[in-house]
């Protein structure tokens, strides 16, 4: 979790943030707690594996330059584009909130929240920082039952 001090009072201004993460949207089939925290930090773990495959390559196929996988604002940027685009709940989380302006921006803390987590197995260290945060989350092993291998 690489969150900023400015993504640390964003999320304690406006509790319903942390709650859109955790919660078990009431939509579903089949209700999962820290359904999209469980989605981020998936296609964090995901997209990492890609760039480390990427960094791996011989040249000439390898771009010269930093190692991508190393890069955090790069993966940071990539996740949180992710997120502002194929989660289809957040604008109107957003809107209900009335920070449909602010989309990219919260898009990037909760990528924030998973790019340097990717060794969490099941949310429970990032939901442990987030209480230690002084933030109000559900205890650990709320998600276990979601387990990334």
């Amino acid at each position: 979790m690489i969150l900023t001090r400015d993504d640390w009072g964003r999320l304690r201004a406006t509790p319903r943030l942390v709650e859109y993460l955790v919660e078990a949207p009431p939509d579903a089939t089949t209700p999962i707690p820290c359904r999209r925290l469980i989605l981020y930090l998936t296609y964090c773990k995901s997209y990492l594996t890609i760039l480390k495959g990427m960094d791996s390559l011989s040249p000439p196929l390898n771009i010269p330059g930093p190692k991508l996988a190393d890069e955090l604002n790069f993966r940071t940027d990539q996740v949180a584009s992710f997120i502002e685009n194929y989660d289809i709940d957040l604008r109107g989380m957003l809107e209900a909130q009335r920070l449909t302006s602010e989309q990219s921006a919260i898009s990037h803390v909760y990528a924030r929240t998973v790019v340097g987590s990717e060794d969490d197995k099941n949310c429970d260290q990032i939901l442990a920082s987030l209480r230690q945060g002084g933030l109000h989350v559900p205890q650990a092993g709320i998600c276990q039952m979601m387990s990334n291998p």
